[in-house]
């Protein structure tokens, strides 16, 4: 039978994909490069001429995630069809999904001793979502459902404290505890957006 040559780009995707359905389904930790390779149906030299370790494959992985995500939240800021509120509530969702379902993935990245992955990821996604966020207070402050003088600077505070919330609580598996700080920061989100009581949910 001959053998199948496919574009590198084609090639690579795939093994993205398998590299992350793994990951989802069994673990990063117990997930192995063999047992990428075999799902692909790939010999193992083909892995490493486009990744050097499993944790620079997971790095790709959760980046083209975010690339993902960048987008969905970008159709979310542009569509005509919501108002303001409408938009901030697509976009907190939208967030919060790119974890859901990704357990096992995410709470690897968010142990200690792999700050180093988590730190750098955090920054490439809040660098590409926080002037996604400030056109939506932009917007709202237009629209007079927000009420701040400094939209920019409340999208990093949105942001960077709900991040820091959701992080230090996701994974503790107390979904009282989780439940009771997701409700403090909807009431400091509408606070600081000067939205009104009960617009935004986190939870």
């Amino acid at each position: 039978m001959p053998r199948i040559t496919k574009d590198p780009e084609t090639r690579k995707n795939e093994i993205l994909d398998a590299a992350q359905e793994l990951f989802i389904t069994q673990g990063f930790e117990q997930t192995a490069v063999s047992d990428i390779v075999k799902k692909v149906g790939v010999a193992q030299g083909t892995f490493y001429y486009y990744f050097k370790s499993k944790e620079e494959i997971l790095k790709a992985v959760l980046e083209r995630l975010i690339d993902q995500i960048v987008k969905s939240l970008t159709s979310v800021v542009y569509d005509q069809r919501l108002n303001a509120v409408q938009k901030m509530q697509g976009f907190i969702d939208g967030l919060f999904s790119f974890e859901r379902g990704k357990e096992s993935m995410m709470e690897y990245v968010h142990r200690e001793q792999n700050a180093i992955v988590h730190n750098r990821l955090a920054a490439s996604l809040i660098e590409k979502i926080i002037p996604l966020i400030s056109q939506i207070v932009e917007e709202g402050v237009k629209e007079g459902v927000f009420d701040t003088d400094h939209p920019l600077e409340s999208a990093e505070v949105l942001l960077f404290g709900v991040g820091y919330i959701h992080d230090s609580v996701a994974f503790s598996g107390d979904e009282e505890i989780y439940r009771q700080k997701m409700l403090a920061t909807q009431d400091v989100v509408e606070r600081v957006l000067g939205a009104e009581k009960g617009s935004i949910r986190l939870i």
